[in-house]
C-alpha cells in the first residue's frame, strides 16, 4: 500500500498559525506547505473455500399444516441474525435482524406468504410464532458445523 500525500496550505512553522487557525489565510504571509502522509485505505477479500459450504442446501418447514422452503444462506447471514439477540440490541434491531434473515433465507414465494400471514388481520400468526421458527431454522443448520465439543455438550 502506497501512502498518498496532502498538502495543506498552511504551515504550522508559521507563529500562532496552524490546522487549528479560523482564518488559513491570515497565516500566508509566509507561503508554506506542510506535508501529512495518510495511506490509502485500499482492502482485499479474502478467498474463501466453498467445497465445503452448505450455503444453498434446501430445507422444509411446517407451519401450520403449510410447507416453507428455506435456503441455507452463508454464516454471516446467521451472525447478523444472533446480534438481534444482544442485551444491548433494541425491538426495531430485533425485527430488522429477522426480516433481513426472512429475507435471505427463504424462498420469495416462501417468504411473501409469511409476510402475508403477518400483515393479515383475521390471522393468528404473528412476530412471536417467527421467533422461535427462526431459532429452530438456525440450530438444524449450525449444529453440524459446531465444534464437536459443542455439539455433545448440547444434546446433554
Amino acid at each position: 500500500m502506497t501512502p498518498t500525500p496532502r498538502r495543506y496550505p498552511w504551515g504550522s512553522d508559521v507563529a500562532g498559525c496552524g490546522p487549528d487557525v479560523l482564518d488559513p489565510g491570515a497565516c500566508m504571509s509566509e507561503p508554506t506547505v506542510d506535508e501529512v502522509t495518510v495511506p490509502d485505505l485500499s482492502f482485499t477479500t479474502t478467498k474463501k473455500d466453498r467445497e465445503d459450504s452448505r450455503v444453498g442446501e434446501s430445507l422444509t418447514i411446517d407451519i401450520d399444516g403449510d410447507e416453507y422452503e428455506v435456503v441455507r444462506p452463508k454464516d454471516d447471514s446467521f451472525a447478523l441474525l444472533t446480534l438481534a439477540g444482544a442485551r444491548s440490541a433494541t425491538m426495531a434491531d430485533r425485527i430488522k435482524a429477522v426480516t433481513d434473515f426472512l429475507d435471505d433465507a427463504f424462498t420469495e414465494e416462501s417468504r411473501m406468504r409469511l409476510r402475508d400471514r403477518l400483515l393479515d388481520r383475521e390471522d393468528d400468526f404473528g412476530f412471536e410464532d417467527l421467533l422461535p421458527i427462526m431459532v429452530e431454522i438456525v440450530k438444524r443448520w449450525t449444529a453440524d458445523s459446531a465444534p464437536r465439543r459443542a455439539r455433545t455438550r448440547r444434546t446433554r
